[in-house]
């Protein structure tokens, strides 16, 4: 095992009382899974960045990352520069046994696009305060230089864990992966220390506000005079990371538990949004049966929903996300990926394997790709990385 890792934020303590690890289930390959995946690596193109500028003068006290949580009344868009990133507002619905207290209020979201790009250009990356990059950035008003694509680019929301960020190391390896195979990613600061958390059930405003502020988000950015025209708005999917996992599962579907604590309900989504990714997500565990307690919210899902989860996670526990999927009808076509002994922590193997089962699920359900289809449908393994198999589809 290589000794690099990444950290996909989620945990807060709430979350991990009680958590058990996963156990390994005992997973044999279905007849019909015959190959093993040819590991993906950097799709051919370049990847560019949409104008996404700090203004460091307006910086108030606080950290550079109490504005991309969201502590403390701060939240990103307080420093971005004028004309800079996707911005846009949320009003919250009128529905208090959804939002609680935040409802009717506005809301300000932002983020930045990743968009693939011809070797010919010629910007360069631009620095975040902790270190990361964010590649070949466009200048302001620059007009984005993506590849051709007739019939525009399939888009890819990609939510964050809780408390993280899109610009944490995961976030900008994972988003800028599949920018080089062709994709549009747009990358969402949720702002989570903004709302409060569902301690007792009783408000779930952040668990709502996610799924909330990406159906928001991909009307926004398709009614973009510069983004919208390049967007393919028939192959729209969303991915996440632990908590954004859940995020994604319930974008697909899933059911969650309301703010009684006892009963299953489904969240407001988008209709555009053709199939969803959860990177280890976070499913529940046994003192917190987020997704019901007999797991019963995976029967709403009704989107192909690929999960990939470790089978020693700690912090998303492998067998409540199995027994939530395990419910999902299988005209879903839901899919879960086990890592056998893999915690919460992506190593280079771990990530080799995300990176390749997630274009293959795109590709085959966002583009209808024939072989990535006939990969998806007959492999039960990637080449090398890390000790995965197919555990349910």
């Amino acid at each position: 095992m290589k000794k690099r890792a990444y950290r996909i934020a989620l945990a807060v303590s709430l979350f991990l009382g009680g958590c058990e690890s996963g156990q390994e289930m005992a997973a044999d390959v279905p007849t019909s899974r015959t190959r093993i995946l040819p590991a993906i690596g950097t799709g051919e193109h370049a990847v560019a960045t949409s104008y996404f500028s700090l203004d460091y003068e307006l910086q108030r006290d606080g950290t550079f990352a109490d504005y991309e949580a969201g502590r403390n009344g701060r939240y990103i868009d307080q420093l971005l520069a004028t004309g800079t990133g996707i911005q846009f507002d949320i009003v919250v619905p009128d529905e208090p046994t959804i939002y609680g207290s935040r409802t009717g209020e506005t809301v300000p979201y932002a983020g930045y696009v990743l968009y693939p790009t011809s070797i010919q250009n010629i910007n360069i990356d631009y620095a975040l305060p902790d270190g990361q990059l964010l590649p070949k950035m466009d200048k302001y008003e620059d007009v984005p230089q993506p590849i051709p694509a007739d019939k525009g680019l399939p888009l890819v929301i990609y939510s964050h864990g809780h408390h993280g960020t899109p610009t944490d190391t995961f976030g900008i390896e994972f988003t800028r992966f599949l920018a080089s195979h062709g994709y549009l990613v747009l990358s969402l600061y949720h702002g989570d220390a903004r709302f409060r958390m569902p301690i007792e059930l009783s408000e779930f405003q952040q668990l709502a506000l996610r799924p909330l502020s990406i159906a928001v988000a991909i009307e926004q950015l398709l009614a973009d005079p510069v983004f919208g025209p390049l967007i393919n708005r028939e192959q729209i999917a969303v991915a996440g990371g632990s908590y954004g996992g859940n995020t994604t599962y319930a974008l697909a579907g899933g059911g969650v538990i309301g703010p009684t604590g006892n009963q299953v309900r489904v969240l407001p989504g988008n209709e555009r949004i053709k199939a969803a990714v959860g990177i280890f997500p976070f499913l529940g565990t046994p003192l917190l049966p987020i997704t019901g307690l007999n797991h019963e919210g995976g029967t709403t899902l009704d989107l192909p929903y690929l999960a990939i989860a470790g089978t020693s996670d700690l912090l998303s526990d492998y067998q409540s996300a199995r027994a939530t999927i395990d419910k999902a009808p299988r005209t879903a076509m839901p899919l879960l990926i086990g890592l056998h002994d893999e915690t919460h922590e992506v190593t280079e193997n771990v990530f080799s394997d995300i990176k390749t089962w997630v274009l293959t699920f795109l590709d085959a359900h966002i583009r209808g790709d024939g072989s990535a289809t006939e990969y998806l449908l007959h492999s039960h393994s990637v080449e090398a990385g890390a000790d995965d198999f197919v555990d349910i589809d």
